[in-house]
């Protein structure tokens, strides 16, 4: 097992990384929001679908959130929030 980072972008998107990741937290990196993941390096790599979402933003058709995991307040005054869609 061994922890990795991954860069995510705003919006609906697809993270590859090792099948059934366990995430850790999200968190403000410089400019980027990044999240950490237990992973098992030993399984197949997957996608992953994450979502992040802007305080006060509209979200159209997305029915489906997921489960959150995590709030990032940027140095910027942008707050943005973190869903796992695969994850309940």
């Amino acid at each position: 097992m061994v922890v990795y980072k991954y860069k995510l972008n705003a919006g609906d998107q697809v993270v590859k990384m090792p099948a059934n990741p366990r995430i850790l937290s999200v968190g403000a990196q410089g400019d980027d929001v990044v999240v950490w993941a237990l992973v098992d390096k030993s399984l197949p790599v997957v996608g992953r679908r994450l979502y992040t979402a802007f305080t006060g933003e509209v979200h159209g058709a997305l029915t489906h959130f997921g489960r959150h995991v995590g709030t990032v307040q940027m140095t910027n005054g942008i707050v943005v929030h973190v869903f796992d869609q695969d994850g309940g």
